[in-house]
């Protein structure tokens, strides 16, 4: 057999000298990971220190972009913070920095640079290496993994990567997180089996490219994948974390029928809704409360990211009995979140 040791070094050995593991056994060894108490987290974009804040009760994990792969060889781009590090250690915070492949670098075509390193076993060590690295330099708890963009025709080398990747971050002390969209270039099932978490980001059912209004995240809509991931994917459970928004989008309808949009914290919902005194009712179909305004040849929607839609969404969270909740992303939030979070989740 060609084999590869925890170290990365790839030789052979005969046949006769090696037991294999079932595929039972693989998937008990990645199941060893189970939440007792829910996980309460958050992605942040960059590194700043303010926006990371002092402490807060309940939460458990930090995620910042921190990494990103610069080239098809398996360059990994370092924007790592020792001062944010010191203060989310101080927080009592574990830190799982995110690795993109390239999602802000401009200068790469991060599906070409990505096929080429999953379609190269050379180029996926090399990336496996400087992960584990990492890891190790910057005595990290974790690490995130989020590819996006990829090539269909690459999904189960992308599955094979994680499996590979697995077990050096798990020698390292660390754990393996994945986040996956409902994606044809995602293989959910083996993803789920080739990581410590699979962090579903429940959101972006519309955007900018849709041609009507209407909520980021439904609630039926986050429901509905969630059961997916279980019943048709078979992750289990207590590997899954229900990524939720921190943001929403003004929507803007002209008279002729033309929509554009904008992305708006809460706190900018909050600002707008003030602004001209709107009052909010619920929209039971998305679970969230929604305002509507007219002014000129505009019509303005808002589907509102609250204290009612995160709640509704960590209702799923205990539904399923999931490992537990993060968000995208911190600093768009209001305070109150927070407390809800750990009351429908302690």
């Amino acid at each position: 057999y060609k084999i590869k040791s925890d170290s990365g070094k790839v030789g052979y050995i005969e046949k006769a000298a090696v037991t294999l593991k079932s595929e039972t056994d693989n998937e008990e060894e990645n199941n060893e990971t189970v939440a007792q108490e829910k996980l309460i987290m958050f992605w942040q974009y960059g590194s700043n220190t303010d926006t990371l804040g002092d402490k807060i009760e309940g939460v458990n994990v930090v995620m910042p972009t921190w990494f990103a792969v610069s080239d098809s060889q398996g360059a990994v781009e370092i924007n790592y913070d020792r001062a944010y590090y010191q203060k989310a250690k101080s927080n009592g915070y574990e830190l799982w920095p995110i690795i993109t492949n390239g999602l802000d670098n401009l200068e790469i075509d991060k599906k070409a640079v990505t096929s080429e390193i999953m379609n190269n076993e050379e180029s996926r060590e090399n990336l496996i290496r400087n992960i584990a690295g990492l890891i190790e330099e910057y005595k990290l708890d974790g690490i995130n993994i989020d590819f996006e963009g990829m090539k269909e025709e690459d999904k189960y080398l992308y599955t094979q990567f994680l499996r590979e990747l697995y077990p050096i971050v798990k020698s390292k002390g660390a754990k393996l997180s994945v986040d996956i969209y409902f994606t044809n270039y995602i293989d959910r099932k083996g993803v789920g089996k080739a990581c410590d978490y699979v962090m579903l980001m429940g959101y972006d059912q519309r955007g900018n490219w849709s041609d009507e209004a209407g909520s980021i995240a439904e609630v039926s809509w986050v429901d509905k994948n969630i059961n997916s991931l279980i019943q048709d994917s078979q992750i289990e459970p207590s590997k899954i974390i229900l990524g939720v928004p921190f943001y929403t989008r003004l929507w803007n309808i002209k008279s002729d029928g033309t929509i554009t949009t904008n992305v708006y914290s809460m706190k900018n919902s909050a600002d707008f809704i003030s602004k001209y005194g709107l009052t909010p009712v619920l929209d039971e179909v998305a679970g969230q409360n929604y305002v509507e305004m007219t002014s000129g040849n505009t019509t303005y929607k808002l589907w509102i990211e609250d204290a009612t839609s995160i709640s509704n969404r960590a209702d799923i969270v205990t539904k399923y009995n999931l490992a537990g909740i993060t968000a995208w992303q911190k600093g768009f939030e209001t305070e109150d979140i927070w407390q809800v979070l750990r009351e429908k989740l302690k």
